[in-house]
């Protein structure tokens, strides 16, 4: 918590008024993005793409992780820094899920949920300078 308006704030308070304003911010909600999903004892589960160690990736392009927490469910971190939505196409057994939950934080959300329903396909949209958690449930 902080009064000044550093980027690595998560809250901060208007040290100038009597009545507590308190604002949160993006990094706060970025953070949410892993940390309420990938729950303690997780384990990290390989990732692979196209043009993953290259500079302009990791400047500017696309980063992915992945996780499956101990009940069974895999999370997907989709961080995507370009000024376009893109769409990633999962390589994995999405028929087993029963379930997908997508959490977007970008410009105008803070890990905002909207259900997809049961997986017809391994393609999913990350919108545009955004990022999206895909929890995919198999109860």
């Amino acid at each position: 918590m902080s009064p000044y308006d550093f980027k690595d704030g998560l809250i901060y308070h208007d040290k100038k008024t009597d009545d507590g304003a308190i604002y949160d911010s993006k990094l706060l909600w970025t953070l949410g993005n892993y940390a309420r999903f990938i729950r303690p004892g997780a384990s990290r589960i390989s990732v692979s793409y196209a043009d993953r160690d290259l500079t302009e990736t990791l400047q500017n392009g696309v980063l992915i992780s992945a996780y499956k927490n101990k009940d069974g469910s895999v999370v997907v971190v989709a961080v995507n820094q370009k000024e376009a939505a893109v769409d990633l196409e999962l390589n994995l057994d999405s028929e087993s899920y029963v379930k997908v939950t997508s959490y977007v934080t970008d410009a105008g959300q803070n890990l905002k949920s909207k259900v997809l329903g049961k997986p017809k396909k391994g393609i999913f949209t990350v919108g545009k300078k955004s990022i999206t958690t895909f929890i995919f449930q198999s109860k």
